[in-house]
């Protein structure tokens, strides 16, 4: 009786958990214990297994105006045949697309991409990608690109031109679509301006990227050509911008070129050109 009474409804819940735990099997145990890791690596598994047409479906890249065709490989380390950004403004087809995760960015919160592709058949490559915050980024681009690829988005030029962009090592970081930094060099090469009357060779201008205050501000920094050109372009984040140029002729300048240039840009101020031109973009 004095037994039975030292008896309690915990000690009997005690109890049966231990000749519970005694009578599954060892082997069942085993696998409770590895089960979650288990399930953590098939996760994992099937996450790198996606196929990256799978993976593109799945994030939905049309919402940022991205459109792919041709896409193999995993998501990872894949290849698509053409990639084309349509926007209102933006109409830019890469073909030949291939790219892979770089996988320590994301330590940084960053999802970043190598990129290497064509454009109008020559070689683009870049690091492209995004961050948690919003932010994208353009890292070491490297492309050359003829103008006339361009046009389309060249319309308010009031003089074509012709020739081919380089650029060199541009970088660049976007907030709400406005660039936050910006830097590299742009070297056109073979320059030439369509006048009324005859094509104006003007060699090649070498032009610094960077930012002034929040505008965007493209300065040319060297021109092998006779007209010895330098001014800065400035585009305001609201959509207006502003053209600089300036011009000392030397004396390879025919006189009749120099004539039309006196004719378009009035009389020159102590031998130097000046021009000025504000429009919206």
């Amino acid at each position: 009786r004095s037994k039975l009474a030292t008896l309690t409804p915990a000690s009997l819940c005690n109890s049966f958990s231990a000749v519970r735990a005694l009578s599954l099997p060892s082997s069942l145990q085993a696998y409770r214990r590895f089960s979650l890791p288990i399930i953590l690596l098939l996760v994992l598994l099937l996450i790198f297994s996606m196929p990256a047409r799978v993976f593109l479906s799945f994030i939905d890249i049309t919402q940022f105006g991205l459109y792919a065709q041709g896409v193999s490989g995993p998501w990872y380390a894949a290849r698509a045949g053409r990639v084309r950004l349509q926007t209102p403004t933006v109409a830019v087809e890469l073909t030949h697309v291939k790219w892979r995760v770089k996988p320590l960015a994301l330590l940084r919160g960053r999802f970043m991409l190598a990129l290497d592709a064509e454009f109008a058949q020559r070689p683009v490559k870049a690091v492209v990608g995004a961050g948690l915050d919003g932010r994208v980024f353009v890292q070491h681009l490297t492309a050359a690109v003829p103008m006339r690829e361009l046009a389309p988005l060249m319309t308010q030029l009031i003089v074509p031109l012709d020739g081919q962009i380089n650029l060199q090592d541009v970088s660049l970081q976007l907030r709400r679509r406005w660039p936050e930094e910006l830097r590299g060099k742009v070297l056109l090469t073979d320059v030439a301006l369509t006048l009324p009357t005859q094509l104006l060779k003007v060699g090649d201008v070498l032009i610094g990227l960077g930012k002034q205050n929040e505008d965007i501000l493209l300065a040319i920094i060297e021109n092998s050509g006779p007209l010895h050109l330098g001014g800065q372009l400035t585009l305001a984040a609201e959509r207006g911008f502003e053209l600089r140029l300036n011009s000392t002729p030397g004396e390879q300048l025919s006189p009749e070129l120099r004539m039309q240039m006196q004719a378009m840009l009035g009389n020159p101020v102590n031998g130097q050109f000046n021009f000025r031109y504000r429009g919206a973009w």
